[in-house]
C-alpha cells in the first residue's frame, strides 16, 4: 500500500505541474437528459437512480463533457492551465472483468483550453510527451523508493491506425496494438474512431467527444492511446483527444448517423453554437498506471472492488494479493 500510493502521489504531482493543471473537484453523477455524462452511444448501460424530486441522475464513465464546461465555469482561458479531477465511476457491463478491467473505474481526468490555430497534430504529440515524461519520472522515482524496476522507452513513438491496419492487415486492432508495443516498447496510437481502408475503424469512439475525422499528415484524426507493453501485450493507460468543435462534431454525428439522437441534448448544441471552450483532455487510467509500475499481475492487486467468483478462486490459486 505504501508503493502504491508512493506511486499515485508522485505521478499526480508531476502531472499536475507538466500540465499546470488545478485540482478540481468532481460529481460523482450527473443529471439525466443533459448529455454530459460519457455513456458510450455504443453500450448505453449506465447506472441511473431517480432522486427525491422525481429526476434521474447517472453515475458517468468518465467526466469529458463535464470538464469542457466546467473550464467556462472556472473561467480558465487558453495559455493558463486547465483543470484535473480524481474520478471514480462504474462500468456494469457484465462480463467485463480479466486482469486489466473492472467494474470500478478510478482515472485522472483533466482537460486544457486550446485557441483554434492549436487544435492540430503538433499539439497533441507535445501534450503526449509531457504525460510519457510524467510517467518515466514515476518509473524513476519508484525504482529509488521502492526498488521495483520497469523498463520503458526513453521516448514514445506515434503511429496512426491506418498504417498498423497496412502493416498487420490480418490481426484485431488489439493484436495490432501488442505488435506496436512489442516493437517500440510505448506507443501512441492516433486516429481510433477513424474507418480505415477494410471498413472498420480501430475502436469506438463517441462521435461527440474525440475529434477522429480531422485529416492530418499522418491521416484522420486528433486522438489517440498512450499504449505500455505489460506481461507481453498492450496495457491501454490513457485515452486522450483534442475535443471536437462544431464541424468535426457535425461531421462526425452525420457519419455515424447520430443527428437526430444527439442534436436534442444541451452539451450538442453548445458545443455546435459554439458556447464551450474548444480544449484537449483525456483520463488516465489510475489503477492502470499502479499496476504498470508496479509490476502487478491483476489489477485487483492496486484497487478494491467486486470480483466474480472464479476470478477470486484463480487469484488465490496463483497467489496474488487482492485488495
Amino acid at each position: 500500500e505504501r508503493a502504491l500510493w508512493g506511486a499515485k502521489n508522485f505521478f499526480e504531482a508531476e502531472l499536475l505541474r507538466t500540465l499546470n493543471l488545478t485540482k478540481v473537484s468532481a460529481p460523482l453523477f450527473l443529471s439525466s437528459g443533459t448529455g454530459l455524462s460519457d455513456c458510450s452511444v455504443i453500450k448505453p448501460n449506465v447506472v441511473r437512480f431517480e432522486m427525491a424530486d422525481g429526476s434521474f441522475a447517472e453515475i458517468p464513465r468518465a467526466l469529458s463533457r463535464w470538464k469542457r464546461i466546467a473550464l467556462n465555469s472556472y473561467g480558465i482561458t487558453p495559455g493558463n492551465g486547465g483543470i484535473c479531477v480524481y474520478m471514480n465511476g462504474i462500468r456494469p457491463t457484465a462480463g467485463n472483468c480479466d486482469e486489466t478491467h473492472s467494474h470500478f473505474v478510478d482515472q485522472w481526468d483533466w482537460e486544457v483550453p486550446l485557441l483554434p490555430e492549436e487544435r492540430t497534430l503538433e499539439t497533441l504529440k507535445a501534450v503526449v510527451r509531457k504525460i510519457y515524461l510524467t510517467l518515466t519520472k514515476t518509473a524513476t522515482y519508484i525504482q529509488k523508493e521502492y526498488g521495483i524496476f520497469t523498463p520503458m522507452p526513453e521516448d514514445i513513438t506515434f503511429v496512426h491506425t491506418s498504417q498498423l491496419q497496412q502493416e498487420y492487415p490480418d490481426l484485431t486492432p488489439e493484436e495490432r496494438e501488442t505488435q506496436a508495443c512489442l516493437k517500440y516498447g510505448a506507443v501512441f496510437v492516433i486516429g481510433i474512431g477513424a474507418t480505415l481502408a477494410d471498413g472498420l475503424p480501430h475502436g469506438a469512439r463517441n462521435a461527440d467527444l474525440d475529434d477522429w475525422s480531422t485529416q492530418t499528415e499522418l491521416g484522420p484524426g486528433l486522438n489517440g492511446d498512450i499504449l505500455v507493453l505489460w506481461r507481453g501485450q498492450a496495457l491501454e493507460l490513457s485515452s486522450m483527444s483534442i475535443r471536437v468543435d462544431a464541424k468535426a462534431m457535425a461531421h462526425q454525428l452525420k457519419e455515424r448517423n447520430l443527428e437526430k439522437e444527439r442534436m436534442a441534448l444541451p452539451f450538442t448544441m453548445q458545443v455546435l453554437r459554439n458556447e464551450v471552450p474548444l480544449t484537449i483532455g483525456g483520463g488516465i487510467g489510475i489503477s492502470r498506471v499502479a499496476m504498470f509500475l508496479l509490476q502487478k499481475r491483476h489489477i485487483a492487486e492496486v484497487q478494491s472492488s467486486v470480483w466474480p467468483p472464479e476470478m477470486v478462486a484463480k487469484m488465490e490459486a496463483e497467489g496474488i494479493e487482492y485488495l
